[in-house]
């Protein structure tokens, strides 16, 4: 598979489709060392999303690399006039959908992803972003990172906690509904479910908790109903931290965003502001 065609693929696994792709070869055939493409969405909630994707050429061989995408929830109606912006290094394989919901939503959604170290050994990680802390120089929100060293060694799977419920919860009764359950859990998403409460069926949403090993059932008006978590079994300090990343192709380039970010300068034809 050439440049071209590998980024294209890339794009499209994160989400962005294929709308960007006339754009993308206009760019790389410039020459241009680094370029920025933009993205704008409109959910059907009314919110509004917007993308800068950042590319930069390094190599002997001029290759294009996809290094990071700024996403930012431009109109969000549950926060009039509030904007939220993150970037995020491409390696960490977020998709634009999920990068949406992190900005969305804050501490309540985590991302899980199976990454790999500089020396090509696979782990397993969750990720989530504190939309309350102060930002860093780079526009960024904090990060919570759980590798599963964390864990003790093992991933923290989401169905281990949802088993501990008490609470009578319908989803739970079903295998497929909670492998459904779980998959929705580990990409950032907030499902609802049915849980029965003093004999009466009533509709609730269920929240990961990563740094407990945990996962917390809410009433439709936030209310926590049942908290869970798995003790978890301690490392050596030392062993808790993720492995070196791979190395990044121009990690120069994630690093050069300025603090207020201007959205619109290279707008795609036919996509929504």
């Amino acid at each position: 598979m050439d440049n071209l065609e590998n980024l294209k693929e890339q794009l499209y696994r994160k989400g962005f489709g294929t709308e960007l792709n006339a754009e993308l070869t206009d760019r790389i055939n410039s020459g241009d060392a680094e370029f920025t493409l933009e993205h704008f969405v409109t959910l059907k909630n009314g919110d509004q999303m917007g993308y800068q994707l950042h590319f930069a050429r390094g190599g002997k061989d001029d290759t294009v690399y996809f290094n990071s995408f700024t996403a930012g929830l431009l109109k969000n109606v549950d926060r009039p006039g509030e904007i939220r912006e993150h970037t995020f290094p491409a390696r960490f394989m977020i998709t634009a959908a999920e990068a949406y919901r992190m900005l969305k939503h804050g501490l309540d959604v985590a991302v899980n992803k199976n990454l790999f170290g500089k020396d090509g050994e696979k782990y397993n990680t969750w990720r989530s972003i504190d939309i309350t802390g102060e930002k860093d120089q780079y526009n960024n929100y904090p990060e919570n990172t759980y590798h599963q060293n964390y864990f003790g060694g093992q991933p923290f799977l989401p169905v281990e906690a949802l088993k501990r419920f008490k609470t009578p919860i319908k989803e739970l009764k079903s295998t497929i509904a909670l492998q459904r359950l779980e998959e929705k859990l580990k990409k950032a998403n907030i499902p609802q479910v049915q849980y029965f409460e003093g004999g009466q069926q009533k509709t609730g949403t269920i929240v990961i908790n990563p740094r407990e090993q945990g996962a917390i059932l809410r009433d439709l008006s936030g209310n926590v109903v049942e908290s869970v978590s798995i003790p978890r079994q301690k490392l050596d300090k030392s062993n808790q931290q993720a492995p070196a990343a791979a190395p990044e192709q121009r990690p120069d380039g994630e690093k050069k965003k300025p603090q207020k970010i201007e959205w619109g300068k290279s707008r795609s034809k036919g996509l929504k502001p």
